[in-house]
């Protein structure tokens, strides 16, 4: 189930996550391309299809950014 992942959430403001709802994906792209937020704004990016494969897409993406955003020094 890919409901849950990581690479299938993003961040919204509570306003616009209670405009946009259950919407389809292409129906969200010009909330997330308004968003402040740079990982959320690239969801407008992608096509018009959201499945397992976008979704793998996108946490391998994060997966890459995170130990940039976040170092740990050892």
């Amino acid at each position: 189930n890919y409901f849950r992942r990581l690479g299938n959430q993003c961040l919204l403001g509570s306003v616009k996550n209670s405009t946009v709802g259950n919407k389809s994906f292409s129906d969200k792209k010009s909330a997330y391309k308004d968003s402040p937020y740079l990982m959320t704004d690239i969801l407008s990016n992608y096509g018009d299809t959201w499945g397992p494969d976008e979704i793998t897409d996108r946490q391998n993406k994060l997966a890459e950014y995170a130990p940039k955003v976040w170092p740990i020094k050892i």
